[in-house]
């Protein structure tokens, strides 16, 4: 079976994104003592942008589309296809669809302490929200879960078409949820972004390590 994608080129990416993790990182801390203001604009426009958007119909599309992100349903998401590709002999997947999870759950839990970073105030929540804003744990375990299912599925569908149109789903779904955030006032911009970042560094760099140790003679269903 060919490669996913060259190893490099994954590797590359994990060290391109977090970098930019990194540089949203500081900017955010700069802001937070009043040392640098763009990050900030850029945070306080984005949410007041988003609060003009909202109605009826939005805000309850985004309350659909943000649970998809919630701590429940990637339990339950990442369990029963860690379960179906275990039962279907298909362990690697199975261990990588679980490190994801576990990896963006870890990565959460220790980071937002460590920046401490309390939630907007500029707009009205429109859901409940607890603990610190940055990086957002939504997007972070969204974009690490659903883009490890994207290059899960780009190795095993066997046509190039469907290869991009499922990779793009979930691409599509992962910044949805990290959109929704900023839309129902729980998130700023630099949090969604930092998470997704990280999200789709874990995921690359599990993807890369298992395309490069296991991959070689792996079968596809």
């Amino acid at each position: 079976m060919k490669k996913f994608t060259p190893r490099w080129l994954l590797l590359g990416l994990v060290t391109l994104l977090i970098g930019g993790f990194l540089v949203v990182a500081s900017e955010m801390s700069e802001a937070r003592r009043g040392s640098d203001e763009l990050i900030w604009d850029i945070d306080k426009t984005t949410l007041w942008a988003f609060a003009e958007l909202r109605n009826h119909g939005l805000t309850q599309a985004a309350i659909n589309l943000t649970a998809l992100g919630s701590g429940v349903v990637l339990t339950i998401i990442v369990g029963l296809l860690s379960a179906f590709l275990w039962m279907s002999r298909h362990r690697i997947l199975a261990a990588q669809v679980t490190a994801a999870g576990l990896g963006s759950l870890l990565l959460t839990r220790f980071l937002k302490p460590h920046f401490e970073r309390p939630r907007p105030g500029l707009v009205e929540k429109l859901v409940v929200a607890d603990g610190y804003s940055f990086p957002s744990g939504h997007s972070l375990s969204s974009a690490a879960i659903y883009f490890t299912i994207g290059i899960i599925g780009w190795r095993v569908l066997k046509y190039p078409r469907h290869k991009i149109l499922f990779q793009s789903l979930c691409a599509a779904l992962a910044l949805g949820i990290g959109l929704s955030r900023i839309y129902l006032g729980v998130h700023y911009f630099s949090d969604v972004t930092a998470g997704m970042m990280l999200g789709i560094a874990w995921a690359s760099l599990l993807g890369a390590f298992i395309d490069h140790r296991v991959y070689k003679n792996a079968e596809t269903f």
